[in-house]
């Protein structure tokens, strides 16, 4: 038995690496390397698909289910043009049924750590660039280090420490706090990345707060209240950014300032609507960001929202799967305090981010 879950572990592994360094390396300026890394995560996607079939085998329903999910996947991608973002998340989420979810986040701490320490040294020394954004004057000089944007860059750093905190959870004390906290200042410092530092700030500020509550007599309907809140955190923030992007109106003073609060995120999830209908399974979305250039383009268009990225793109049916796996994992571990609140972490973030699908960022969907 131990010798079964020890190859199917090792399969996992080694698929799950191959996968994702070249999902990372896509979010970085090594394009180059773009091409090549992609045959690389096809041969993940082949020893993953193995894994499934040989350790699922036995259970036919789970089975079944599993290859239904991928199918899914694989329409998604095709029609919405972007088949490796799908299969990618696809495969690292069926993939990792019997696989304790500690172990993927530390897998995924020490890759995404080497990933991104190593970009870094390589567009301080000249070898790729460092882009340098200055178009928003106010916020002075925004560094990518190697990343196609600055907010992509702090992403990097947020996932990698809800990472680390899911992974030695249990060895976390108020030091690994105050470095987390030094490390989002030099982010800010560095990149002027609001809204990613304030998840990082909200993570480590969390994660004193709730393990000392966890040692104190808190009522059982105060943790219930708290854990289905944490549990229900993706599904009520995509409702919110959803209707509010669909009502929104230049006319309205409330909506407006909500808008400018949220950097756009509303009246541009309403172009998004007109422009594109609401789909089963996505489309193609053409999306004109700043990301990999420092020129400011004319004719922007970017959903940074998840759940509006995630919508139009690739449709109802995996932006709703996405979403109940959220909910399935906070079901799962409800009583997990520090799991809870990476969940709320998660929703927030994708609130304003657009990373939710895409497996170089948010690993917390394989946790299921």
């Amino acid at each position: 038995m131990q010798q079964r879950i020890d190859m199917e572990s090792l399969l996992y592994f080694i698929a799950f690496a191959l996968i994702f360094v070249g999902a990372f390396i896509r979010t970085t300026l090594f394009r180059s390397l773009w091409a090549p890394l992609e045959y690389l995560m096809y041969a993940g996607y082949l020893i993953m698909f193995i894994k499934i079939i040989r350790y699922q085998r036995n259970n036919q329903m789970q089975l079944l289910a599993l290859v239904g999910i991928i199918g899914a996947a694989l329409v998604a991608g095709y029609l919405s043009d972007n088949y490796t973002a799908m299969l990618s998340l696809a495969m690292i989420t069926t993939g990792a049924i019997n696989i304790p979810f500690r172990k993927i986040a530390k897998e995924y701490f020490w890759i995404a750590s080497a990933l991104l320490i190593v970009t870094i040294i390589c567009s301080l020394t000249g070898v790729i660039e460092n882009l340098q954004y200055t178009f928003e004057a106010e916020r002075g000089i925004r560094n990518s280090f190697g990343i196609v944007y600055p907010t992509d860059f702090a992403a990097h750093v947020l996932f990698i420490m809800l990472s680390f905190i899911i992974a030695y959870d249990e060895k976390l004390n108020i030091i690994h706090s105050l470095a987390g906290i030094i490390i989002t200042i030099v982010v800010y410092y560095f990149c002027n990345t609001r809204i990613d530092c304030a998840c990082m700030l909200l993570a480590w500020v969390g994660v004193p707060v709730i393990k000392a509550l966890q040692k104190k007599n808190i009522p059982a309907v105060l943790k219930k209240i708290s854990a289905y809140i944490c549990t229900l955190s993706m599904p009520i923030a995509a409702a919110v950014m959803l209707v509010l992007s669909a009502v929104y109106t230049s006319t309205s003073p409330l909506l407006t300032t909500l808008d400018r609060l949220l950097n756009g995120r509303l009246s541009l999830g309403k172009e998004g609507f007109e422009r594109y209908p609401v789909t089963i399974f996505g489309q193609p979305v053409t999306l004109v960001g700043a990301g990999g250039s420092t020129t400011l383009k004319e004719d922007y268009f970017f959903l940074d929202c998840s759940y509006m990225y995630c919508l139009l793109k690739y449709g109802i049916i995996i932006t709703l799967l996405l979403i109940a796996a959220y909910v399935i994992v906070g079901l799962r571990y409800k009583h997990d305090g520090i799991m809870l609140w990476i969940i709320a972490i998660t929703a927030l973030n994708c609130m304003i981010a657009h990373h939710l699908p895409d497996v170089a960022y948010v690993i917390s969907t394989a946790f299921v």
